[in-house]
């Protein structure tokens, strides 16, 4: 909060720090309050298991949905932060999923909290999965990999769970924002790129324990990439999916991760 203050001076009347950290809190009428009075809300980053264990079925989360889907009031967040806002979204107890993992095996256990639609209902982002630090590198030597392929893994399982050609996944890479205005039209700001994805076919073969065939003769789903900028870049509309300011690629997987083609930009 003081931070907040010191940054942005007399552009702000007022700051509130909350740390919720377990249901009793995220109960509390005067907590809810504070939430529900606030004209914009930001969700740090962290663990978004937590939030959706300390938060889902409580005052708190009645207060966060009316914020956004009611008032229509702003509201964003960082890595955990961002990943809860999806109405698809990704809240793993134990460690996250990597991109050889949900590849090879699209129902790894570490999948196992992939959710739809029973938590946050952002209206602007209805069956969007949302991932971040995609150009993050995990792994040694010849065994690197970045997250990319998590990304399209996620929008896999979405497209699978919820039999819907309608899911949609984002993904920012690091130092990225991608600021949606009240029309569901994006920009991206930052370092990296923001990856806007669409399917173009159910996956080939998505089952536990086999790897992730999505191929549709390389253009199994369309992803529009868009730079970010310190001034924001590009502009895509979440309505019609499509946008300007960035290039359209086709990313697709003929066999798990390593049939896994993304093209250019990552």
């Amino acid at each position: 909060a003081a931070w907040m203050c010191d940054t942005f001076g007399n552009d702000l009347g007022s700051a509130a720090e909350l740390s919720i950290d377990d249901s009793t809190a995220a109960n509390d009428p005067d907590v809810a309050a504070i939430i529900s009075d606030a004209e914009i809300i930001f969700i740090a980053g962290g663990d978004q298991n937590q939030y959706e264990d300390n938060w889902k079925g409580t005052l708190v989360e009645d207060a966060l949905n009316q914020h956004i889907a009611t008032d229509q009031a702003p509201i964003a967040g960082t890595s955990a932060g961002l990943a809860i806002l999806g109405q698809s979204y990704y809240a793993p107890a134990n460690l996250g999923v990597l991109s050889r993992e949900i590849l090879d095996d699209p129902y790894h256990a570490n999948t196992d909290d992939i959710n739809h639609g029973d938590f946050l209902l952002h209206p602007q982002l209805a069956g969007v999965i949302t991932d971040t630090h995609l150009d993050r590198v995990s792994g040694k030597g010849r065994k690197t990999e970045t997250r990319h392929g998590r990304t399209f893994g996620f929008l896999a399982r979405a497209v699978s769970d919820t039999s819907s050609l309608n899911a949609r996944a984002i993904g920012v890479e690091e130092g990225t924002l991608v600021a949606l205005n009240s029309a569901g039209v994006a920009s991206v700001y930052g370092e990296g790129a923001a990856y806007f994805m669409q399917p173009n076919n159910y996956p080939e073969q998505i089952q536990s324990g086999q790897p992730l065939i999505w191929d549709n003769g390389g253009q199994a789903v369309s992803v529009y990439r868009i730079q970010g900028s310190v001034s924001g870049n590009g502009s895509f509309d979440l309505q019609n999916w499509n946008g300007s300011g960035g290039d359209w690629n086709d990313w697709f997987t003929s066999s798990g991760y390593d049939g896994f083609n993304c093209q250019t930009g990552c």
